[in-house]
């Protein structure tokens, strides 16, 4: 019985020692199941910015931004062999045009009025409300270059930037003609023909706003940190984070695609009340401020924000009751364009004739776009103190 029960033992712990080898060599299977999957994973990620010398890295966002707006980039740059052909330096060559001409009719004027005339009288504020600015990023920036948060408001869509270096060179000089296009008016009259910019925004590879947002803070000297897309107040949001220099703070614009009829994204104001004090901005906003449908967002802005910068397109005068807003008046206003004739203010058109403190605008702005042609005026909410 004994010499029995040991031989079922001795067969027994070569079945256990069996067992073992085979569960070993399951285990040195998946391992090196593992270290594989790793490597393909680690493959599949961005190159980052530190990868040895003549490998190209990912292009960055920044980069994406510089290589729209015709800015060179370093030769390490997965986009920077795109910039050596003649289709991209005829592209470079025309912006850089385009944007010589705005910054001196425009950009730098807009910049020294708003730091000797503007920044003075406005209240503090870290938020600044351009709801009907589209992808105008550019004249903003002019104005209001240190607001921590920018907040732009269109219907026209995100959008995206493509792969770039994936498009054949007929198909990328087709979209960067495209994009020349589609910042034509801004960069020559300060606004966005909106029906125009609509059909640029729809074709090609270039589509929505992101590509004009992208060049915008190029061209105006930023860098972009970060690009996500987001949802806010129930709408699709584009928030960019920026800085202005390695050692400046960093800013985020928010362009938020949503329509702001009344009824319509409710939930936006709750959104937008939630991220500090602020200023409005509204230039050649169609006149929808002085419709009944648009009352909400009137109210919303008058409510909500310490001053309010605007041309005669924006909230009508009338809303601005002197015991309890500061006007300041610049430019010259006589009636609207022939396309919004019948929104012509008797009362501010007196305000301008009477007033005697009238001040000079050295840019044109807005549909009166011609310099000596424009008005802005700046209201600025009273302190209880003053009412």
């Amino acid at each position: 019985m004994i010499n029995l029960k040991g031989k079922k033992y001795k067969k027994s712990m070569r079945r256990v020692i069996q067992l073992l080898l085979l569960l070993n060599l399951c285990l040195a299977s998946i391992s090196a199941k593992s270290q594989q999957i790793a490597q393909a994973i680690r493959r599949a990620l961005p190159v980052d910015s530190q990868a040895p010398a003549g490998i190209p890295r990912q292009a960055s966002v920044d980069e994406q931004a510089k290589f729209l707006a015709g800015i060179d980039l370093p030769n390490d740059s997965a986009l920077a062999p795109l910039q050596s052909t003649a289709t991209y330096r005829d592209h470079a060559r025309q912006f850089a045009k385009a944007w010589s001409n705005f910054n001196l009719t425009h950009f730098s004027k807009m910049q020294a009025w708003s730091q000797s005339e503007l920044q003075p009288k406005l209240p503090s504020a870290s938020v600044l409300l351009y709801m009907f600015g589209g992808p105008d990023f550019i004249n903003a920036f002019a104005l209001f270059p240190n607001m921590p948060i920018m907040v732009l408001g269109g219907l026209e869509p995100i959008g995206k930037v493509p792969v770039l270096t994936q498009l054949t060179e007929p198909q990328l000089a087709a979209n960067l003609a495209r994009l020349r296009t589609s910042t034509d008016s801004t960069l020559k009259w300060s606004f966005f023909i909106r029906k125009d910019m609509k059909v640029d925004l729809e074709q090609g590879d270039l589509r929505g706003v992101a590509p004009i947002l992208y060049a915008f803070l190029a061209l105006s000297g930023n860098t972009i940190e970060q690009a996500d897309l987001i949802r806010a107040g129930g709408s699709p949001v584009l928030r960019i984070v920026y800085r202005q220099s390695a050692s400046a703070p960093r800013q985020i614009l928010y362009y938020v695609s949503a329509n702001v009829v009344n009824g319509a994204n409710r939930s936006l104001y709750s959104w937008l009340s939630s991220l500090g004090p602020s200023i409005g901005y509204l230039k050649a906003a169609s006149y929808l401020l002085h419709s009944s449908e648009f009352s909400s967002v009137r109210d919303f802005l008058l409510t909500r924000c310490g001053a309010l910068l605007q041309d005669d397109s924006g909230i009508p005068y009338r809303y601005f009751s002197p015991d309890r807003w500061q006007i300041y008046l610049y430019g010259k206003y006589t009636r609207p364009i022939e396309l919004f004739k019948t929104r012509y203010q008797a009362d501010l058109y007196n305000a301008y004739q009477n007033s005697g403190t009238v001040d000079f605008l050295p840019f044109g702005t807005g549909y009166q776009w011609r310099p000596g042609s424009s008005n802005l005026m700046l209201a600025v909410k009273k302190e209880p103190g003053q009412l």
